[in-house]
């Protein structure tokens, strides 16, 4: 009987625990806002606080943190990263004189830039931009010539070099073809 009366306050704290879980539990969930946005669904705009020099934006990517987007044929500035919510840019650095499309690269905190000057597109230079863990530009070099339209279909390099032609590669590291 003694044992009985000892355990009472320690069955009635442990449901006090549960009912309390079970109120605060919902609540919390609650106030996590919920992504319902299909592939292809227009989500929200942003205006970038500073324009291209040349006037043409070429590429865009996303870094996990910060948007970046790429100006072709610029004497200044031809990388810009920006916040993805305020459009305001934080950083911009002068590259190659004018940068194409842009893809980050998550397994080396880089990104991949297509041509996008007179001098890249006539060598067809595609260039790795080295970040930092700060997201800050710490180098860049060519890593190969691409003379043509890249595209990736399925895992499979495809390269396009005329009008209705296709040549399939299969990379094993970047850098050759």
């Amino acid at each position: 009987m003694k044992r009985f009366l000892r355990s009472k306050p320690i069955l009635s704290l442990v449901a006090l625990v549960i009912l309390a879980g079970a109120i605060l539990i919902p609540s919390l969930r609650s106030h996590t806002p919920a992504a319902h946005a299909a592939s292809g669904d227009f989500v929200s705009e942003v205006k970038f606080s500073q324009d291209c020099q040349s006037g043409i934006g070429v590429g865009i990517t996303y870094d996990g943190a910060n948007l970046w987007y790429s100006c072709f044929a610029s004497t200044t500035e031809d990388l810009y990263r920006a916040d993805p919510n305020t459009g305001n840019v934080t950083a911009s650095y002068n590259i190659a004189g004018g940068l194409g499309s842009l893809a980050y690269d998550v397994t080396r905190n880089a990104i991949w830039a297509g041509w996008g000057n007179s001098t890249d597109a006539s060598q067809a230079n595609v260039r790795l931009i080295q970040l930092d863990a700060s997201k800050n530009v710490t180098g860049n070099s060519v890593q190969f010539q691409a003379p043509a339209a890249l595209v990736s279909l399925g895992g499979k390099l495809l390269l396009q070099q005329r009008p209705g032609s296709r040549r399939e590669h299969h990379v094993s590291g970047f850098g050759r073809l």
